[in-house]
């Protein structure tokens, strides 16, 4: 339970922080403050919870959108190293609408791509 000095989320809070998030990138990169791959893997940690490092490294062999998943095997991701067991990140349809839009590459090519590749 939260202490008294934090309010509980109201209804739909949430959704508008969401919404406010991704309005901002948005915005940062309208004005080119943040590369369009760095926005869309801060928008794939806010809708899939994946750990940061986890969608750094995603790789398309990673992602089975027929499915609507992430397959991180046991070496990929941090609990997965001491359980051996793979890891399954469900996709929201936001996020499987935004990396529809990306160009698939190779099974062992990074979904996302810094500036230089």
């Amino acid at each position: 339970m939260l202490p008294s000095c934090f309010p509980a989320a109201s209804p739909g809070a949430h959704k508008d922080a969401y919404e406010a998030l991704f309005r901002a990138l948005a915005e940062l990169e309208h004005t080119r403050a943040i590369p369009c791959m760095a926005a869309d893997a801060l928008r794939l940690i806010a809708l899939t919870g994946a750990r940061r490092g986890e969608i750094v490294g995603l790789r398309w062999s990673n992602v089975d959108l027929g499915n609507g998943r992430l397959i991180f095997q046991a070496a990929q991701h941090k609990t997965g190293r001491a359980t051996g067991k793979p890891k399954i990140v469900p996709l929201p349809s936001k996020a499987m609408e935004l990396l529809s839009c990306l160009s698939p590459g190779e099974p062992d090519e990074l979904v996302i791509r810094s500036a230089k590749d």
